[in-house]
């Protein structure tokens, strides 16, 4: 997942420092830390912060769709 994707899903239409506030609050974390996340691919503890902030919104599918790990990104497969 990107910082985008993140941004796109946790504050969509919203623009600027508005919404570096709103994905701050949303994931429970300052300002601050949310300007130091990488614009590439976010590292897994921040996936996973943004990914619970997503399923405590309610919005599952998202969590899903953005989600590396196999068994979240089809949470009904068989295993062998």
């Amino acid at each position: 997942m990107t910082k985008q994707d993140a941004f796109d899903v946790l504050a969509p239409g919203v623009t600027g420092t508005d919404a570096i506030n709103e994905v701050a609050s949303i994931c429970g974390v300052c300002y601050q830390a949310v300007v130091k996340w990488p614009s590439g691919e976010l590292p897994p503890g921040i996936e996973n912060r943004v990914l619970a902030a997503i399923y405590r919104m309610r919005h599952p599918r998202e969590v899903y769709a953005l989600s590396k790990c196999p068994l979240v990104a089809n949470p009904f497969a068989v295993r062998a």
